[in-house]
């Protein structure tokens, strides 16, 4: 059998977020304030909002399709906000 490349893990492994957390991503407040919405939430709140979807995240792992991993991201970032009372 020929080797044809090594697969290496990196995240949380050989890099780090500098927010510290991968998610929600790195435009998230920017979005937020291009829609005007206040992105100085309490840590406390944002963490259990981000709990929130991972738990969802966590219960939904199988995607068998890109619509179906947009759909999950979608509903995910759906908990998020609607937990942080932006929708």
């Amino acid at each position: 059998m020929d080797i044809k490349g090594i697969l290496f893990d990196s995240g949380d492994v050989l890099v780090f977020p500098k927010s510290g957390s991968w998610w929600p991503g790195p435009d998230f407040e920017s979005i937020l304030l291009r829609h005007r919405i206040d992105s100085d939430f309490e840590v406390d709140t944002m963490k259990s909002a981000l709990d929130e979807g991972y738990t969802y995240l966590d219960y939904n792992q199988l995607v068998l399709n890109l619509e179906e991993e947009k759909d999950q991201f979608r509903t995910y970032y759906r908990i998020i906000c609607d937990k942080l009372g932006i929708i």
